[in-house]
């Protein structure tokens, strides 16, 4: 498989020509066991049932687990969870090679073809041919071969925040195309450029985006969920009803209108609740960042990102929450006196190969609540919950361990507040 020979570099990306192909459809054994977390439970193994019509969800679990919270529940054979007590379900897909169609929202499709005019998008999505408005679609991506770290890159540079007034086309090369997309075909991708029309073949485009002063709105803020499947798809869907014939119903909130899409439960490996009653950190502002230095680097705190800025992972899974820190920090928040628990999930991450060390601290209002052991590189990812009530300020510290510094990568994995 060919390999991205040169990563994001003034908005580029150059990877070696790949022919696009169609993504392959895997049948995999229906309804897997994968870990459940709601707001009173972490991690406890689950069949995933279905949904009914008012989308709470129905799941099977092996065991009772171990409760956040001392006055939870037992948890019976079967759960019902309300879409805002959920927090999340599965193993996270990764984005994979092959060709992709990039939402407004951040929804990520993987296609099996794709073509447009100078209005829509075509493209056959869940084994059906769509049609999509490209006031919605940010850009597509036509080749994402390479190793894993080589993707991300290439797929945050999709995503990536930009200005202008133009389409614009990265080729395998490295080189920029301006201009205005005309159509996507066969024979290539038709621009009308500053010096005339142009066609470029599309085995040599690594990706293009659309004219951002032409997107829509981004939908704001409510209750939503992420929704993973096996192709690599990422979908940020209204919370997710029951389909025909078993199947569950997305409506991609990114698209207008009653826009709804059925897929099987079993290519279903991921959910996430957003907007619902977990906060995450990510989300807030801090009031408060100091990095101390061990020699003279100085490091800043990452959102969603590991202390590099590369995507959180542990443990060789993906983790779409969080903060990346690194040794010596602390990071504080300021509390509203709605939330009772503070939960994370603490680990170095995976880009150290193993190394680096830290122990990890959790302050309120001044006063030490939780010290970690020393985590180490290759550690399994650690569940913490700290009770916060009454609090003003949330401070959360990483302290130098073993050998100062070294890879100090540390991951403050799925950071929520919680009532």
């Amino acid at each position: 498989m060919a390999a991205l020979i040169a990563v994001v570099a003034s908005g580029v990306v150059a990877i070696e020509a790949t022919p696009i192909f169609a993504q392959a459809s895997v049948r995999n054994p229906p309804a897997p066991t994968y870990p459940l977390t709601t707001l009173d439970r972490t991690a406890v193994p689950a069949e995933w049932l279905g949904v009914d019509d008012s989308g709470r969800l129905d799941f099977r679990t092996e065991n009772l687990g171990k409760s956040n919270s001392s006055t939870a529940p037992v948890v019976a054979a079967d759960t019902i969870v309300a879409p805002e007590d959920f927090i999340s379900w599965g193993t996270p897909p990764e984005l994979t090679s092959g060709l992709y169609i990039v939402l407004i929202d951040g929804t990520f499709l993987a296609v099996e073809t794709v073509a447009c005019d100078s209005e829509n998008l075509q493209a056959k999505i869940f084994s059906l041919d769509r049609t999509i408005p490209l006031t919605q679609v940010r850009g597509i991506v036509f080749q994402s071969s390479g190793s894993q770290a080589m993707r991300d890159r290439l797929f945050d540079a999709v995503v990536a925040p930009r200005k202008g007034d133009r389409d614009r086309v990265f080729m395998l090369t490295g080189d920029e195309t301006t201009g205005t997309v005309k159509s996507i075909g066969y024979q290539g991708v038709t621009l009308e450029t500053a010096l005339g029309p142009a066609v470029v073949d599309t085995t040599k485009v690594a990706y293009l985006t659309f004219n951002p002063a032409l997107a829509a709105p981004v939908p704001k803020e409510h209750l939503r969920m992420l929704v993973g499947l096996k192709s690599g798809s990422w979908v940020v869907s209204e919370p997710v009803r029951k389909g025909p014939d078993g199947r569950i119903r997305l409506q991609p909130t990114s698209i207008a209108g009653d826009t709804t899409w059925n897929v099987s439960r079993s290519e279903i490996i991921y959910l996430q609740t957003l907007g619902g009653k977990a906060l995450y950190l990510s989300t807030l502002e801090p009031v408060g960042y100091r990095h101390v230095p061990y020699l003279s680097r100085s490091w800043p705190y990452r959102v969603d990102r590991s202390a590099t800025g590369g995507n959180l992972r542990v443990a060789e899974r993906r983790y779409l929450q969080g903060l990346g820190m690194h040794s010596a920090s602390r990071i504080s928040y300021a509390l509203d006196g709605k939330s009772n628990r503070f939960a994370a999930a603490v680990a170095i991450d995976d880009e150290t190969d193993g190394r680096g060390s830290v122990t990890f601290r959790v302050f309120v209002d001044g006063e030490e609540k939780y010290r970690s052991p020393i985590v180490r590189g290759g550690n399994r990812p650690l569940p913490i919950e700290v009770p916060i009530a009454g609090g003003k300020q949330l401070s959360l510290v990483v302290d130098f361990a073993d050998f100062a510094d070294e890879q100090d990568h540390a991951d403050w994995l799925d950071a929520r507040l919680l009532p």
